[in-house]
């Protein structure tokens, strides 16, 4: 019997709940959330495979829900759902792992072809294990990186030179470049590539209190022993990759700190009692340097990370590295779909190459990885060329570090509430920084978000 792959729904209207049920009965396990709570309580308990999520929830904002479920659940795949489409969200839902973006009304045949294309990228990551923990063993396929632009080959290089060692290293890059993929390939390049892969997203002790219990929080900062029952065997090293490093509390930063000083300055069967050797990789999506300037993030982590940092430019500023994804992904997608990969590359013309060149990429190489798979999924071919220029035909500008897009409909209360979540968004979640950003008290910053 096939396996059904569990989605999660999460919109305020019972309607359109009751119809992915009935749309997706037989093809899917279908949980159903009305607010964000409900859904926050079914990501945590449930399998969730796939998550349909309304961008206007009734106690939540649908793009905030998004960003915790794919900080939960690594290999979620999430489509937006909404009444009130504009560029700015689907933008933004790409940036945050949206893969589709499904307009109101809908009925179910669209249902399921977006259930259909949102599980053809879900074939890109085979690793489907729930929460934060994310081994790698000896099996793992070999990581590729595409390097046809200068900056990659020079990122690389860099990169090479510092696997086979033990110090910590930091990489630097939007969401969407390939942070965790180059971490990955560092891991897999080291002395050791038959050692364990350790992901664990910063926010996941976010709001925990010090001390607070997390296994492979305990077992990798604070050393715990390497055997305990129903853990992976033993390994003579193990990498541990924290994303989005800027979200550790203060107190988990100085234990992280403690742990790199005890492993990589001091002998490590000192401080790994099964001598074990742990390496630390980092990734952040913005410069540190105004945290560690107004104290919200340790100066002495700061420095022992950025020994080697690892910054990843844009999709948009190395467009050598277009071309080659898309032939890339091509190839793969088409070999695992028994299609000619050459009729796909004959179909492009230059005036569409030259369209995916002055594309922003706002989602970068996610995002178009997602758009080559998605081209590929309707069976007439001659539909996938338009597919390509339909995207990237659209002014998907990318905003600069001191300007933030607002909606262009809505009342005074709604651009103020989209500004300052822009801002929170640009302060990593850390709302007392985005007052402080805005010049308004922290106080008053709640009070407008809360407000419906």
């Amino acid at each position: 019997m096939k396996h059904k792959c569990c989605v999660l729904v999460a919109d305020d209207q019972p309607a359109i709940c009751q119809l992915f049920r009935s749309t997706l009965d037989d093809r899917a396990d279908v949980h159903t959330a009305t607010n964000g709570r409900e859904a926050l309580e079914i990501l945590k308990s449930q399998g969730v495979d796939l998550m349909f999520v309304d961008l206007r929830l009734a106690n939540a904002n649908g793009l905030d829900l998004l960003r915790t479920a794919h900080q939960l659940r690594r290999a979620l795949v999430s489509i937006v759902i909404t009444g009130y489409g504009t560029l700015e969200s689907a933008i933004e839902a790409m940036r945050l792992g949206a893969c589709d973006y499904l307009l109101k009304p809908f009925d179910s045949q669209k249902i399921l072809d977006a259930l259909d294309r949102a599980l053809s990228l879900k074939s890109l990551n085979r690793s489907d294990r729930p929460h934060h923990s994310d081994v790698a063993h000896s099996a793992a396929p070999p990581i590729n990186m595409i390097a046809a632009s200068p900056q990659m080959r020079e990122i690389l290089s860099s990169a090479e030179l510092a696997a086979p060692g033990d110090i910590p290293i930091l990489i630097e890059g939007e969401m969407g470049v390939g942070k965790q993929i180059l971490a990955r390939w560092i891991d897999q390049n080291s002395r050791e590539p038959n050692g364990c892969f350790i992901h664990f997203p910063g926010a996941a002790l976010k709001d925990a209190r010090p001390g607070a219990e997390h296994p492979d929080w305990q077992r990798f900062v604070l050393r715990l022993p390497f055997s305990e029952p129903a853990r992976e065997p033993i390994a003579a090293r193990c990498t541990f990759y924290i994303e989005h490093v800027e979200e550790l509390p203060m107190w988990a930063q100085r234990q992280l700190l403690q742990g790199i000083e005890r492993t990589w300055i001091c002998a490590p069967e000192y401080a790994n009692p099964d001598g074990v050797r742990v390496r630390v990789i980092a990734s952040i999506q913005t410069s540190l340097e105004p945290a560690v300037a107004n104290g919200t993030f340790s100066r002495g982590l700061y420095d022992l990370l950025r020994l080697t940092p690892l910054p990843i430019p844009p999709l948009r500023r190395r467009p050598d590295d277009i071309r080659a994804i898309v032939y890339h992904f091509l190839d793969r997608f088409c070999s695992e779909q028994k299609r000619d990969p050459g009729l796909y590359r004959r179909m492009i013309a230059e005036e569409t190459w030259q369209l995916m060149l002055r594309y922003g990429w706002p989602g970068n190489a996610r995002e178009l990885i997602s758009l080559i798979a998605r081209a590929l999924l309707p069976k007439d071919d001659r539909g996938f060329e338009r597919i390509l220029i339909q995207h990237v035909s659209a002014p998907a500008t990318v905003p600069s570090c001191d300007m933030v897009s607002v909606p262009l409909v809505g009342d005074l209360r709604t651009i103020e509430q989209c500004v300052i979540r822009e801002v929170v968004r640009r302060c990593s979640g850390n709302k007392a920084a985005a007052a402080r950003a805005l010049g308004m008290h922290r106080r008053t910053l709640y009070r407008v978000l809360q407000q419906n």
